[in-house]
């Protein structure tokens, strides 16, 4: 056995989860947890890297013995692309942290045609440069393998101590909910603010998919004020709803653990916790209205901000809630997710995933699909109920995971759902649901209905609008 290839095919297994890796040595990460990470979490990524490695040196030792120079040749230039995933998978992980990581400012200040250009300038150049000095770059590619092996040595231990002694558990509790206000509640406007996870406007108006129709939106639209050319504050849900709630626009964000999140707002420098500053729940309050905050995605709003609203929906779906309820092979998965996240279109190789582990991907969906009756009746309670003057809620629709099928028009978990388009029909549902349950209440009319989306479809760039 090459004690040299074992630590090269070892060193780039481990740096293929350094998404993973720099989820479990940050407690940061909690925030976007249910509990804190089990034993089994751990189990998981020591057997995703030793399973990866082993295929990484097989594959090589096969490469060798077969002698062909072409196959050994494209060994070290797979090396070398390999190293951009890594980067790739790093810059993932901070964009949230540093906000010119996250691409999207630059398609929106240059126009995506300008940066696709300058990209394929850049690549060719980058190829050239490579070709010209193909030897020296796969020499590097096989020696900054070997120099950052030594990470193993700080991962796989600290991992194995993870695994048999689990983590002192840290505070997952919400924080106590603002007092209700019983007194009579003013009169007013009331508002219902259906916020839709990655609804486009592309995908649901302007260039809709010719098989689904919208009726419940289109009928809105109808009868509304309808923005053509409206954009959300980031292109992403972790720096959207802080912006939403808080009324200002939010350029980077940092958890600090499972019960804050710090941040950065357009102007300021210094980072900011969410828990303390002023937001749309306490100015309805102020007036002398209950509030209510239903749904959810990624954000713990409980755990955060908790404390001034009303009435806030415990709900995380399954693919945040990395919890003591998942099994060693749903944490398997949760890894080999993070890795084609990573991957250019990374939804194929999401999907890929998807159907290698279809019952593991069926949990997830069941999860969504089993949250949406229970947040649409918690709707229909607290929009009926004039002491509550805002009701917002963050709905899981039309984003992933597919959950409904067209032609049976109906939600689905056992098996895979048609899609976006799919999706978009689902969100039509809910929105058609919740409007005929308030009509036939009689406080449809009595409420200021407002529709967004926290960003667009994000697996196209050239329309960032949403509605």
């Amino acid at each position: 056995m090459n004690i040299k290839n074992v630590l090269i095919a070892s060193s780039l297994a481990n740096l293929l989860f350094i998404r993973s890796w720099l989820t479990s040595f940050d407690r940061s990460s909690n925030y976007f947890n249910s509990q804190m990470m089990p034993p089994q979490y751990y189990v998981a990524l020591l057997v995703c890297v030793a399973v990866t490695a082993s295929i990484f040196y097989l594959c090589g030792l096969i490469i060798i013995r077969v002698g062909k120079p072409l196959l050994i040749d494209l060994s070290k230039w797979f090396i070398l692309f390999f190293f951009l995933i890594v980067i790739n998978g790093l810059r993932i992980q901070l964009a949230g942290r540093l906000f010119w990581l996250d691409f999207t400012w630059l398609f929106n200040s240059v126009g995506q045609r300008v940066v696709l250009l300058v990209t394929a300038l850049m690549l060719l150049a980058a190829g050239g440069l490579c070709y010209r000095f193909s030897e020296q770059c796969k020499k590097t590619s096989i020696t900054l393998a070997l120099i950052l092996s030594p990470f193993m040595i700080f991962t796989l231990p600290v991992a194995a101590i993870r695994a048999v002694i689990p983590e002192t558990m840290a505070n997952f509790n919400l924080k106590p909910a603002a007092p209700p206000i019983n007194i009579s509640p003013p009169k007013g406007p009331r508002v219902l603010w259906l916020i839709f996870d990655e609804l486009g406007m592309r995908e649901s108006f302007s260039q809709r998919p010719k098989e689904i129709s919208l009726l419940a939106f289109d009928r809105l639209r109808s009868e509304s004020i309808f923005l053509t050319d409206a954009h959300s504050p980031s292109k992403s849900t972790l720096l959207s709803f802080p912006a939403y709630i808080t009324g200002r626009l939010v350029d980077s964000a940092l958890p600090r653990d499972e019960g804050e999140l710090l941040l950065k707002f357009r102007g300021n420098e210094e980072y900011l916790p969410w828990s303390q500053q002023k937001n749309i729940f306490q100015d309805v309050e102020d007036k002398g209205f209950n509030t209510a905050l239903l749904g959810g995605m990624l954000h713990p709003y409980g755990r955060v901000i908790g404390h001034t609203v009303t009435y806030t929906e415990v709900k995380l779906p399954s693919k945040q809630s990395n919890g003591s309820n998942q099994t060693f092979t749903q944490f398997c998965i949760h890894h080999f997710y993070n890795v084609a996240s990573t991957l250019p279109k990374k939804m194929l190789f999401i999907r890929i995933v998807e159907k290698l582990t279809p019952r593991q991907s069926a949990e997830i969906r069941r999860t969504v699909v089993e949250g949406i009756p229970k947040t649409t009746e918690n709707i229909i309670k607290f929009s009926t109920d004039s002491s509550y003057g805002l009701v917002f809620v963050h709905l899981p629709v039309p984003h992933y995971p597919w959950i409904f099928n067209v032609s049976q028009n109906e939600f689905i978990w056992d098996t895979p759902g048609d899609g976006y388009a799919g999706n978009l029909v689902a969100a039509d549902r809910v929105l058609g649901d919740v409007r005929k349950r308030l009509e036939k209440a009689g406080v449809w009319n009595d409420l200021h209905v407002v529709i967004t989306s926290d960003h667009w479809y994000r697996d196209q760039i050239s329309d960032t609008r949403v509605p």
